[in-house]
This record gives C-alpha cells, structure tokens and sequence, in this order.
C-alpha cells in the first residue's frame, strides 16, 4: 500500500538485509513488498528509495517511510510537491530485479497488472499516480 500527504521528507536506510540467497524475487513469488522486512527492504529483497525533483533543480520534498496508516502497516510517501524552477515530482521507487548489477530486465509478461492502493490526502482535488513501464 503506497500513502501519499503533504509533509516534509527523511529516506531511513538503515535497515539489514540478509543474504541476497534468501531472497525470492518478484518474478517467482508474484508480490513486490508484503511489508515483512525491515524498512526499506521489500520481501523480494530490493530497497524502496525516494526521489524528488531536487536531482534536477526542483524544490519538492518528501518523507517515506514504513508505519502504520488507517490501521494497516503501510509505506508511505509524505511529499510537497512545488512547480517552482520547472519542478514538481516526488517518487518511491524500488528494482523489480532481485540483482541489478547482474540483469536489469525482469520478465514479468506471465502476470496481468499490478494491484496497490493508493491514498491522496492533499489539498488539490486532483494529483498523478503513474507506473513506470521500461521497454527493452
């Protein structure tokens, strides 16, 4: 579950990940995050990151992090999106390849979508979520 309001950012990497062996990548086991590791690890054993439009001059920011939110354990993104100095993005973002250094692609052609629930908390009426899709 992604969870999205209008706070300032901090990026926890702390967490410790076992060994890249334990790990069953998305591909196998059909789920991206269950929530079960320590934050910012997912189940598949990638690291969720966040990344704002400050890479490229913007003035956005953003928090994530892993808590609970309408009850249920959550990641989620709190962010203050400006259009100022032609900014305006805030993204969570995590590999689907277990090993990128080893293989980028992962070939997920034997699934039909993906399923997330998403929760906008923010004062405009409306706001973008969108799914990177890489073609190779």
């Amino acid at each position: 579950m992604l969870a999205i309001s209008s706070h300032p950012i901090f990026l926890c990497l702390q967490a410790t990940k076992k060994a890249l062996g334990a790990y069953e990548s998305c591909v196998e086991s059909g789920v991206i995050d269950d929530l079960t590791e320590e934050f910012p690890i997912t189940c598949s054993g990638t690291q969720w990151a966040g990344v704002t439009d400050r890479v490229m001059g913007g003035l956005s920011s953003g928090t994530l992090a892993r808590e609970e939110y309408h009850g249920r354990m959550a990641n989620v993104l709190r962010a203050h999106v400006s259009l100022e100095n032609e900014g305006g993005f805030v993204q969570m973002a995590t590999d689907l390849a277990l090993n990128p250094a080893v293989n980028q692609i992962v070939d997920a052609s034997n699934f039909d979508g993906i399923e997330a629930e998403l929760y906008y908390n923010g004062e405009e009426e409306t706001e973008n979520f969108n799914i990177q899709y890489v073609s190779q």
